[in-house]
């Protein structure tokens, strides 16, 4: 498969996801949806969808969909609140430079060393 083809379809399948979401997000706001088992439990479509894409991709990057499911997860369920855990946002983003440092991966995509000061 090309580039541009894999690309569309991985444009195409996040689209349809979206447009799922939003779906079931809509049923559940107007009562279509019996319980709110899904107004509870939705971030964990985010941590099935990080893990197949780490699985997937088999790069070892930081799986940030799990990392941002597991925090909602934990904030619907009553656990740890949102307002309380942002900070948590911030951890995960230190860990994950740490990460890719240990990994001798770039994170910043500016190169000092690439100006033309000359």
């Amino acid at each position: 498969m090309t580039p541009k083809k894999d690309n569309r379809s991985h444009q195409i399948t996040i689209g349809l996801i979206l447009v799922f979401l939003g779906g079931i997000f809509l049923l559940d706001q107007i009562d279509v949806l019996a319980g709110d088992a899904f107004s509870r439990y939705w971030p964990v479509l985010l941590i099935v969808l990080g893990t197949g894409h780490l699985v997937r991709e088999r790069r070892g990057g930081v799986p940030w969909l799990m990392v941002v499911g597991g925090i909602m997860l934990l904030h619907t369920l009553d656990i740890l609140r949102l307002h309380d855990s942002w900070p948590l946002f911030i951890v995960a983003a230190g860990l994950g430079w740490v990460w890719s440092g240990w990994r001798g991966e770039t994170v910043c995509c500016c190169d000092p060393g690439d100006g033309d000061d000359d």
